[in-house]
């Protein structure tokens, strides 16, 4: 990911060369979850390129200098009309200078950034049903799959084929999946820690997915136990790395939304 090399982060996120960082890992290591580092990570990267200074350079300068850097940086995106974006990058540079001795709370910043939220809205059954009858084969089994197990969208994302490929070829309904801290291998935030615990994917879910399967078998010639249950579309990948490599998080929720506000104009 772009933000190792800026970062100079080693692959596990343990190390870093700059003593900055390395003093920061330790505290998201006890504090905070995979994703709120990958974002925070993410951030502090952006960061360093729009100022120019690598992050043991940029502590090292007088705290007026940081902190007209730090606003500058977030006001930036507030003004792009991210507003969300400018709240979190605050947060994770608050951090940041946090873990290198900083007491933040003294530092003259300005994180009145309003962000507006989308109202939650939960689709009914009729809704989740119309959403499916109008997609491909995979999404209808995404979508069935994710509305009757109740899986959380990375714990889907991180369940291969050779997990459920005995009752997926034996014709079984329900299909059970079995949740364990495994599946943190394949996405480290697929589950929280010592998890273990039995979901199901009803009758529909599972017709939905042999429907896919048998497709996927059909295009591919076969289905290995170490690919992906629903992988990445990437194009950007080889077809043999593609099949191991989950979707992303943001194209399962952005492609699942899509259809939803179809069918609303729809019904």
């Amino acid at each position: 990911m772009f933000f190792e090399e800026i970062l100079k982060l080693d692959e596990e996120w343990k190390n870093s060369e700059y003593v900055s960082v390395q003093r920061w890992l330790r505290s998201l290591q006890r504090k905070g979850s995979f994703s709120t580092m990958k974002a925070y990570f993410k951030l502090l990267a952006w960061f360093v390129q729009f100022v120019n200074l690598s992050p043991d350079d940029f502590i090292k300068l007088p705290k007026d200098e940081i902190v007209e850097m730090v606003q500058a940086f977030c006001d930036k995106w507030s003004d792009e009309g991210k507003k969300s974006t400018a709240l979190n990058a605050m947060k994770a540079l608050r951090s940041f200078l946090k873990a290198n001795k900083f007491k933040v709370e003294e530092l003259d910043l300005d994180a009145s950034y309003k962000a507006m939220k989308r109202p939650e809205y939960v689709p009914t059954k009729e809704e989740v049903y119309k959403m499916a009858s109008i997609c491909d084969l995979k999404w209808r089994a995404i979508i069935l799959c994710l509305f009757q197990s109740g899986l959380r969208n990375s714990a889907l994302r991180a369940l291969t084929y050779g997990m459920l490929k005995d009752q997926i070829e034996s014709g079984v309904i329900p299909i059970r999946v079995h949740v364990t801290s495994d599946l943190r291998k394949i996405l480290p935030d697929a589950c929280k820690e010592d998890v273990d615990y039995w979901t199901f994917f009803g009758a529909e879910a599972s017709e939905a997915l042999r429907q896919y399967i048998n497709w996927r078998k059909e295009k591919y010639g076969g289905i290995q136990d170490d690919e992906l249950l629903f992988p990445s579309e990437s194009r950007s990948l080889s077809l043999h790395e593609r099949l191991r490599e989950p979707i992303s998080q943001w194209h399962l929720t952005r492609l699942v939304a899509f259809p939803f506000w179809r069918v609303a104009k729809i019904i």
